[in-house]
């Protein structure tokens, strides 16, 4: 049986894991844009976004139910977690062959497909590592998830460039993250089996089927919703406007996602704290989430008004002169990037306050905002259209979220825009040193300047003196 390892350990070694997976993978993709160019890149980003997308109706919240019930008694939901696994069986071998058939229902192009039969493959693989991970995290271990991922995006990184300096064609990428996926499902499944001693089950027992989908009934809503807002747009812009415009888009939305790191490490501090404060000292719950705005906002800020003022310079020091109607597409992507930070914290108190079917309504809405402006937007101005359904769409769940945790955070509003102020301030200090210092330095050099100009701000307006960061990971009061 495996070990725990405590809370403070977890944390770490799972968000190191992150970071350092978000970072390589970042890099990779921006190697594979600058090498292949928007047409290509934009087939290889679409099979992957679509079956991304298409894989979560496998999982239907399962694998979250499985690390409640691994939590609660490992003996207990043994029979649960042998089920998942052939559940996952007959519903992926579904799931890909209906994907496949939507696929051509959409018309999309046959290079397109050609890379969905094996980016389905790679979804239907990932399904099954998901489900062994959230499973060894009832077990409040996080080390072996933490290494599985980052030796899955090592080995897709190390293949790809190894396939790009041989100057294979964009399709073979797909196998090297393929081999990533199969060497995390291997260990993954070693864990669960070897070191915590369950079983996979090939033939099927109805009832405890039966009880997996019931408890996993509240996962399932916010789940499926979360992932069509994230990747409808990627899914649409090949049929809706061009492989082409699909890569364009792809540049700037990787960047946004690798960004989500920040928010998302935040978010899993403030759960808990959330969590526990909920049934402690439930007057506290306000500060925190209040301060988790202020901080979110202290980073998104300076980033959405470095895109805005430099977005063309960006573009071109990370990519290249092809990819410069990408430039467009992050500056119509300000208010998602913005609102994509500040909606965590209120989505956090949400579920820490036992309110997760508010969360998944207003995920539900959002995936038909993001559905509907997807297919008006994009057909009148393609990877254009498509930023700015996302940033309607996360600024709709901002706003309905910040709507619905009112009770706790009104009697904070003076501290929350003395602050927001504040940041604005260093914010325009920032953007005026860049925009008059442009002409004259090198854009590494012009964003080095900027974020200094930021910190100096931020000192003298004393906003950095206000927010303690270790108090907020362990939700002091301020």
């Amino acid at each position: 049986m495996i070990e725990n390892i405590g809370v403070k350990k977890n944390s770490f070694y799972i968000l190191l894991s992150a970071a350092l997976q978000k970072l390589l993978t970042l890099f990779y993709f921006i190697a594979v844009a600058r090498y292949y160019g928007p047409q290509d890149q934009g087939l290889y980003s679409s099979a992957l976004s679509f079956t991304t997308l298409m894989s979560v109706f496998i999982d239907l919240g399962i694998s979250s139910a499985l690390t409640r019930e691994t939590a609660r008694n490992p003996k207990t939901a043994a029979p649960l977690v042998s089920q998942c696994f052939f559940l996952r069986i007959a519903t992926g071998l579904i799931v890909y062959g209906g994907m496949l058939g939507f696929a051509y229902f959409l018309g999309y192009p046959k290079e397109l497909i050609t890379m969905i039969y094996v980016a389905g493959v790679i979804a239907l693989l990932d399904t099954f590592t998901v489900a062994g991970w959230f499973t060894v995290r009832g077990f409040q271990n996080l080390t072996f998830e933490a290494r599985g991922g980052f030796a899955a995006v090592a080995t897709m990184v190390a293949l790809g460039a190894w396939m790009m300096i041989a100057q294979l064609p964009i399709f073979y990428l797909l196998l090297a993250t393929l081999a990533g996926s199969i060497v995390n499902l291997i260990y993954s499944l070693y864990i669960l089996i070897r070191r915590c001693g369950y079983c996979i089950a090939f033939t099927p027992e109805w009832k405890t089927i039966r009880t997996l989908l019931i408890i996993s009934a509240p996962f399932a809503g916010a789940a499926i919703f979360s992932r069509l807002y994230t990747f409808v747009d990627m899914s649409l812009l090949p049929v809706l406007a061009s492989v082409h415009s699909a890569g364009i888009y792809a540049a700037a939305v990787k960047v946004m996602l690798a960004m989500n790191i920040i928010p998302a490490s935040l978010s899993s501090s403030l759960y808990p704290a959330f969590s526990s404060l909920h049934q402690k000292d439930e007057k506290r719950i306000g500060s925190l989430c209040a301060r988790g705005i202020v901080y979110l906002a202290l980073i998104a800020l300076p980033i959405c008004m470095g895109l805005y003022l430099l977005s063309d310079r960006i573009v071109l020091l990370v990519y290249n002169e092809s990819y410069l109607p990408t430039a467009r597409v992050f500056e119509l992507l300000i208010p998602g990037i913005l609102f994509g930070f500040l909606m965590f914290p209120p989505g956090a108190l949400l579920s820490g306050t036992n309110r997760q079917a508010i969360n998944t309504a207003i995920f539900a809405i959002g995936a038909a905002v993001s559905l509907s402006a997807n297919i008006i937007l994009i057909p009148l101005l393609q990877e254009r259209g498509a930023a700015l359904a996302a940033s309607i769409t996360y600024t709709w769940i901002f706003l309905a979220s910040i709507t619905m945790v009112l009770p706790y955070i009104r009697s904070h509003w003076k501290y929350m825009s003395t602050m927001l102020v504040k940041s604005i301030l260093a914010t325009a200090l920032m953007g005026g040193g860049i925009y008059f210092l442009r002409a004259e330095l090198p854009t590494l050099l012009l964003i080095v300047v900027g974020i200094g100009i930021y910190a100096i701000g931020v000192f003298a307006l004393r906003v950095v003196s206000i927010i303690d960061i270790s108090g907020l990971i362990r939700g002091k009061k301020q």
